[in-house]
């Protein structure tokens, strides 16, 4: 597996590559269910089953010009072909969805939909197949829907550039999600099959979209503006479609709010440890689900060999509401004894959701110091009497880690103490667990991203760090911080990225939080997040398991990763 430095590491590359073998696919296949009109032992994948493809790369420039074979059944009701938007309040960059409605007409939603069209002059809901070509003329300002190589319907309309997108693209559905459960959100995959997609920046002739309508293997640059090519079949088959052009974005099969089985290969391993992602909507909405999750890991701790867990802040929904820090409290209470956990506040944690000062009464009523400070791995505080700021230290054989759970938004002060921590421990591995870090980008949050801590309200009061400023001033400075744990945005998928410390060290950061997935339950997803270590080939083994469900969340969510430590 490639190294990959200061760039959103691709989890499907990691998941079909590195982990899913035949043998995974047949443990996949023994959950999912099998399409097609004749009995065959090929399993197909098709985007009603909650399938989609991702490339495993942003789209650097803007994919001005799309090609899609598609079919729509007549009874279909469309759905998304291809795009990457997110949600309306993170306004990422370089967003655009392609669709088709319920009567088969062709849509695009570009910039964040700060522009929408519906080609009202054409249907392709006649459950045949066909070549779809959406064109942007950067120059002229029009917008052109071809099909079959005719044109049929054209809008001026000037919009800007979509370079540099933040999120890769996905086929067959949008990567919408919602964190309200009063905006009724869902996913919009596509009801029918895609066969084949094209992308360019710039407009493309009508002659070279007749070329292309003959072409599954396009290989050419097309003077540099080709973006990618994927043939996908008439109907789904292959775990990875390589892209045929020079650039090596390739497709990677993927879920989408699906419960695939686990993968049972053999896989062995010295310990593990479990990353609990933000349990604020569970905890509310099915708080049954949130304890027997945690009942699960203190009765299989054997089995997995768990050594310790880390909460990743929010803990309550509501920061004013003190039944939830309560309940929160009680699932955790399970691993009493135990599992030795920790954890730290999110942005909800905060009595007056970080409006005003860093208000934490009911945070540290219910998750008190007195308790916490006596239990096993706790080595110490920022504050005595205050469990916002604190570090554990836990020896597992010959291997040592020092976990340093970090407020929202850490103050500068706290980031020193911090610092000090790993001086005083430098013969140990280094985690640190702190809310608010890493975007669902997979970027690593500035003052100014959409969600940082450096935005809320309270920045004008009191001393507030973005993540950016967390990773220059402590991640990046210290030869033994290995790792970083952070929530707060939501992901249907656990994120990674790598970056290099001044010491030329790996750390590895994940995102974890799977508390607004929109599609079948909706808010209030119960998977813990897995990591089994093979300390002889530095290699995690790591999957986002449902107790509920005894299953994985999503195909890519199991893989594995090499240890830098």
């Amino acid at each position: 597996m490639k190294k990959t430095i200061n760039k959103l590491f691709p989890l499907i590359f990691a998941a079909v590559i590195a982990f899913c073998g035949t043998r995974a696919v047949d443990v996949a296949v023994a959950v999912d269910r099998e399409i097609g009109e004749e009995t065959t032992s090929t399993t197909y994948y098709t985007t009603m089953d909650n399938f989609k493809y991702q490339l495993s790369e942003k789209l650097a420039l803007s994919p001005d010009s799309m090609e899609i074979w598609l079919k729509m059944p007549q009874n279909s009701v469309g759905g998304t072909l291809a795009g990457n938007f997110t949600h309306e309040e993170m306004r990422y960059n370089g967003t655009v969805d392609w669709k088709v409605d319920a009567i088969g007409r062709v849509c695009i939603e570009w910039n964040n939909k700060q522009f929408c069209h519906t080609f009202k002059n054409h249907s392709v809901n006649d459950n045949k197949w066909h070549h779809v070509a959406v064109v942007r003329d950067p120059k002229t300002h029009v917008f052109s829907l071809y099909v079959d190589g005719e044109l049929k319907d054209w809008i001026k309309c000037v919009q800007a550039d979509l370079d540099g997108a933040e999120v890769p693209l996905t086929v067959g559905v949008d990567s919408s999600y919602s964190t309200s459960a009063a905006i009724e959100r869902v996913k919009e995959p596509f009801e029918g099959y895609i066969r084949q997609l094209t992308l360019y920046n710039g407009a493309i002739t009508a002659e070279r979209i007749a070329e292309d309508m003959t072409n599954d293997n396009v290989t050419d640059d097309y003077d540099g503006r080709i973006l990618g090519n994927w043939y996908f079949g008439e109907r789904w088959t292959e775990r990875t479609i390589k892209d045929t052009t020079k650039n090596g974005n390739d497709a990677f099969l993927a879920t989408f709010d699906k419960y695939v089985g686990l993968d049972k290969s053999e896989f062995d391993f010295d310990y593990s440890f479990v990353v609990i992602p933000d349990v604020q909507t569970l905890e509310r909405y099915h708080k049954d689900d949130y304890l027997n999750a945690m009942k699960y890991l203190a009765d299989n701790k054997d089995e997995l060999k768990l050594q310790f867990a880390i909460q990743v802040g929010d803990l309550s929904d509501v920061g004013s509401v003190e039944q939830y820090y309560a309940d929160a409290a009680e699932g955790l209470s399970y691993l009493d004894g135990i599992v030795p956990y920790s954890f730290v506040p999110g942005n909800h944690d905060y009595m007056d959701s970080c409006h005003m000062a860093r208000d934490l009464t009911y945070y540290n009523k219910h998750f008190p110091y007195e308790k916490h400070s006596k239990l096993p791995g706790f080595g110490g505080a920022y504050e005595v009497g205050a469990m916002e700021n604190t570090y554990y230290l836990y020896d597992i054989g010959n291997v040592k880690y020092c976990v340093i759970n970090l407020e929202v938004g850490p103050r500068k002060d706290v980031i020193r103490w911090a610092g000090k921590i790993c001086e005083r421990y430098a013969d140990r591995r280094v985690i640190i667990n702190t809310h608010v870090y890493m975007e669902n980008s997979g970027d690593i949050m500035r003052d100014y991203s959409a969600s940082s801590a450096a935005l809320y309200h309270w920045r004008s009061y009191v001393d507030v760090t973005s993540g950016r400023e967390l990773f220059d001033m402590l991640v990046s400075q210290y030869e033994n911080i290995c790792m970083v744990f952070c929530g707060h945005v939501a992901s249907d998928d656990a994120l990674v990225r790598y970056d290099t410390g001044v010491h030329g060290n790996t750390i590895t950061s994940m995102l974890i939080n799977l508390q607004a997935s929109v599609c079948d339950k909706g808010l209030g997803e119960d998977p813990v997040f897995i990591v089994k270590v093979n300390e002889s080939k530095k290699l995690m083994r790591c999957y986002y398991y449902s107790a509920a469900h005894d299953a994985v969340y999503n195909l890519q969510n199991q893989f594995e990763l090499p240890l830098y430590a």
